[in-house]
């Protein structure tokens, strides 16, 4: 009995290897320009579905980075009514089930994936489209939602644009000013609320040691934000150059034997 994620890296080896991939654990890797790009397989315990996970990684971002645990599903371009909330399920103790399973994800991340990294080039690319992709997988997500009689508990998505940390150090590199300020608002004023939270009276007590990386956070991103109302872009400019450093070396010591393969796309 072949297991299914034996078969998917056989599968993903043969097709996306020749594309600058490299295989680690259950994800595929390259690097394209000044971004990383990641796909995952996900078996879940009920033993009988599967999905893949997928995202894109600026090199200025602060190392490390779990490359295995992408922001975004494959499932999120399917729309339909089913059982349950992942669409690819598989029989465990069939092999032509496995491999008509990891067929269909793989063409899956041929129609969708494959074509969203190929337009992430850079970082300024990559904030652009994951914009985009964000936009449509919300919209996707919320038709399934509407076939399936769920109710829709999700934050608003101009606000779950904003809690992604790998969006903010996109746009650093790309120079949107704009959109680091709203980042740096949005922490900011978050992080009070989680502050405030703390003086208040309850039954559920986070550790104080919570509320002390908080407190690290906030006075690290106010200091931000006050530099950059002051125009200060070199701070911002030196922090990127020392975390993309940073983020190579992390790379080169994790993945020692294939990081020339994996850098040279």
């Amino acid at each position: 009995m072949k297991s299914v994620s034996l078969i998917f890296n056989r599968v993903c080896k043969q097709k996306y290897q020749p594309l600058g991939f490299v295989k680690s654990k259950s994800s595929f890797i390259r690097v394209k320009g000044d971004i990383i790009q990641s796909f995952s397989f996900k078996r879940f315990r009920d033993g009988h579905t599967c999905t893949v996970d997928f995202g894109v990684f600026p090199l200025c971002a602060r190392p490390p980075i779990n490359l295995d645990a992408g922001a975004y599903e494959v499932d999120g371009f399917i729309v339909g009514k089913c059982e349950g909330w992942f669409c690819w399920e598989f029989d465990p103790f069939s092999d032509e089930s496995k491999e008509k399973c990891i067929e269909s994800i793989s063409e899956a991340i041929d129609s969708h994936v494959i074509p969203f990294f190929e337009r992430c080039i850079d970082t300024q690319s990559a904030l652009t489209e994951s914009t985009k992709l964000e936009e449509l997988l919300d919209l996707n997500r919320k038709e399934k939602l509407k076939l399936n009689g769920m109710s829709d508990m999700a934050k608003p998505l101009q606000e779950r644009l904003l809690m992604n940390p790998y969006r903010y150090y996109m746009a650093l590199k790309s120079r949107d000013f704009s959109y680091v300020k709203k980042y740096l608002e949005y922490k900011v004023s978050h992080l009070e609320r989680c502050l405030k939270e703390f003086e208040t009276p309850g039954p559920f007590k986070q550790p104080e040691c919570v509320k002390e990386s908080h407190s690290d956070s906030l006075a690290e991103y106010t200091m931000q934000l006050y530099l950059l109302y002051a125009e200060d872009f070199d701070y911002f400019d030196k922090m990127i150059e020392a975390n993309e450093k940073a983020m190579r070396e992390y790379l080169a010591s994790k993945y020692p034997k294939a990081y020339d393969q994996l850098t040279q796309y």
